[in-house]
């Protein structure tokens, strides 16, 4: 965005990208043409197209296409009982044989080896997962994250599921890589929380999180988003 830009200007085209963004990940499975995803940016098409690529550093296509992608990725190991047509058309592809040809160009396989890959990886042992990589199963996807080994892969964790009362929240959102940037955190955190203290919406006993929205085992680029989400009880 050009340097000349007021900071009241600044924070209304935030808010109207993050709007777009949402829309994007809420309706994938919809038409996300330009004129559509302008209207909700309230910006005519030109404007909205070249304020996109500015923002997010890829064009809206890409965005789309990478989302979707993404997406079917994920839903393609953990929908195991789902076929492969409807989750081609349940991401947004209008045909089965389009999400085929765009899968195995992202991914360098195709749907269904991927799934039966991650899921072998999945039900199998430690040093059986390390025979298939020797042997060539990668266990990381997509082209750009093939270099390094998650070591979280083999974490446990020990997660459990609640239903919370609903809370208000405030976010930052932050677009680019994130990975192993510990110093990104602590900025990100203390432009939080410099905003919230003054408000009085730091009580004691607040909490704070975390909001990864892709999943890094399924990303064809390195840069990805997360949200850095402030709760109170308000």
């Amino acid at each position: 965005m050009a340097a000349g830009v007021s900071e009241s200007t600044r924070r209304e085209y935030a808010a109207r990208m993050n709007r777009v963004v949402d829309h994007i990940q809420a309706h994938l499975a919809e038409p996300l043409d330009l004129e559509r995803l302008s209207a909700v940016a309230c910006f005519s098409p030109f404007h909205f197209h070249r304020l996109f690529s500015a923002w997010m550093g890829e064009t809206l296509q890409s965005f789309v296409h990478r989302l979707r992608l993404e997406r079917a990725a994920q839903l393609l190991v953990f929908h195991r009982l789902t076929t492969i047509s409807d989750i081609a058309l349940e991401c947004g592809f209008s045909s089965a044989s389009v999400f085929a040809r765009s899968f195995k160009a992202a991914y360098g396989v195709s749907a269904g080896e991927w799934r039966n890959r991650k899921i072998c990886q999945t039900n199998s042992k430690p040093c059986e997962a390390e025979t298939a990589a020797f042997l060539g199963f990668s266990k990381l996807p997509g082209p750009a994250a093939r270099q390094l080994e998650n070591h979280m892969t083999h974490t446990l964790f020990d997660v459990q599921v609640r239903r919370l009362a609903p809370l208000t929240i405030a976010y930052l959102r932050y677009i680019g890589p994130y990975k192993g940037d510990t110093e990104l955190f602590r900025r990100l955190f203390a432009k939080l929380f410099a905003w919230a203290g003054p408000g009085g919406l730091m009580p004691p006993g607040f909490r704070y999180l975390s909001l990864f929205q892709d999943n890094p085992k399924t990303l064809l680029q390195n840069s990805a988003e997360i949200a850095l989400t402030f709760l109170t009880g308000l």
